[in-house]
């Protein structure tokens, strides 16, 4: 509730990615119906295109996903026109958004968010935890060795200690100093690396940055919770051979867990998990559903 109490960008990127995948979903189903089925990969595509351009988080989901219905409907050849229009669409928009931006910036990417994160959250924390330098300090150390592979002077008006800031909206040339300086950090510090990853798991599913206090025990309960009932949702639904709703739900939490842990560690929580909610509720609510019906099974008899 604290991040889905009012329809701004990222809960309307959550919305229409929850309404990409029901859709998919939906496709899967139907993949032995024509048109059924490439009426909701259609929708699917429409959907999953509103959320990547709404929050870039989602862009290259239609990667995996398309090679997931692929792989399950390889015998099916009639679905392969539902999945053409799928591709059609959210690959469509992927680079349509990809020449906007080399026509109106001269880049041509999507985003460049992750190479600015990628430093100054995930390398900033590692060369912080490495060296014990504080992390100001940590942050004026790589703008410098961004400028000096930049090679240039600093814009007027701006000093070493805030030039990140302009690197938000990054050129081709910034772009590819952000990732050679992130770079060198993760080689140089590769246990440290290693090291962070399952805080920035416990990070990422354990708990809610802006809940503190007192509301943080029962926070961290309730997240801890919902991951185990998860757990104990997919184990249920994989025995009772719903393995295409697991392999669905593994390969959505794969791209965005590994994509967040990729960029960053520091700076996360629930947060960078709330595009896996809708699933992980459904898979929990299979959980206790199940653990309802045996118990009353064992109540009855």
């Amino acid at each position: 509730m604290v991040y889905s109490a009012f329809l701004g960008a990222e809960p309307l990127a959550n919305l229409s990615l929850t309404a990409a995948i029901l859709c998919f979903w939906l496709a899967l189903k139907r993949a032995d119906r024509l048109r059924a089925s490439a009426l909701w990969l259609s929708l699917a595509g429409l959907a999953l295109s509103l959320s990547m351009l709404t929050r870039p988080a989602a862009y290259l989901l239609w990667l995996p996903l398309s090679a997931l219905f692929g792989v399950y409907t390889w015998r099916a050849k009639r679905a392969w026109l539902g999945l053409a229009l799928f591709v059609l669409i959210s690959g469509g928009t992927f680079w349509a958004w990809n020449a906007h931006n080399e026509q109106v910036f001269g880049h041509r990417t999507f985003s460049t968010v992750g190479p600015y994160t990628m430093l100054y959250h995930r390398a900033a924390s590692i060369e912080h935890l490495a060296t014990g330098v504080a992390p100001d300090e940590v942050f004026i150390r790589l703008n410098e060795r961004v400028e000096a592979r930049l090679g240039r002077t600093l814009p007027e008006g701006i000093d070493i200690e805030n030039v990140r800031h302009t690197y938000l909206a990054a050129s081709p040339e910034v772009e590819a100093a952000l990732t050679a300086v992130s770079l060198e950090v993760f080689l140089r510090y590769p246990h440290v690396y290693l090291a962070t990853l399952p805080l920035g798991l416990a990070r990422m599913f354990g708990y809610t940055y802006p809940l503190k206090g007192l509301w943080r025990a029962p926070d961290v309960l309730w997240n801890i919770g919902l991951v185990v009932l998860t757990a104990l949702g997919l184990w249920q639904l994989w025995r009772q051979r719903q393995r295409l709703f697991v392999s669905l739900t593994l390969l959505i939490g794969m791209y965005f867990t590994v994509g967040v842990l990729l960029v960053k560690t520091s700076g996360s929580d629930t947060r960078e998990r709330s595009m896996l909610t809708m699933l992980m509720a459904c898979c929990a609510a299979y959980a206790l559903s199940t653990w309802w019906t045996r118990r009353q099974r064992s109540q009855s008899g």
